[in-house]
């Protein structure tokens, strides 16, 4: 996975705090499409029960894109979506 504090998105405490969301609530997977509203939200609910700041929608979509994910539209309800990226079952803790 690319180091989010090499990215220009954010500062370094929310960059290593996306970076621990990460690996605790997303699986990387070329297969997977998840919508933009379910990754924000699940990173506002886990950034509130870990104490964390929870950034803007804009910062995180940055940095989703920094990681090389692909935005894309989910043709059921023209909703925004990234391609290569999944939460995992349980999520938000």
């Amino acid at each position: 996975m690319k180091n989010l504090e090499n990215a220009l998105v954010t500062d370094t405490r929310t960059a290593r705090d996306m970076q621990q969301w990460l690996t605790a609530n997303c699986d990387l997977d070329d297969r997977a499409t998840t919508r933009f509203s379910e990754l924000h939200a699940d990173w506002l609910t886990w950034s509130a029960a870990n104490d964390c700041f929870a950034s803007s929608a804009r910062c995180l979509s940055l940095a989703l894109g920094h990681l090389g994910l692909q935005r894309c539209v989910v043709s059921s309800g023209n909703a925004r979506a990234y391609r290569g990226i999944s939460l995992k079952i349980g999520g938000a803790k």
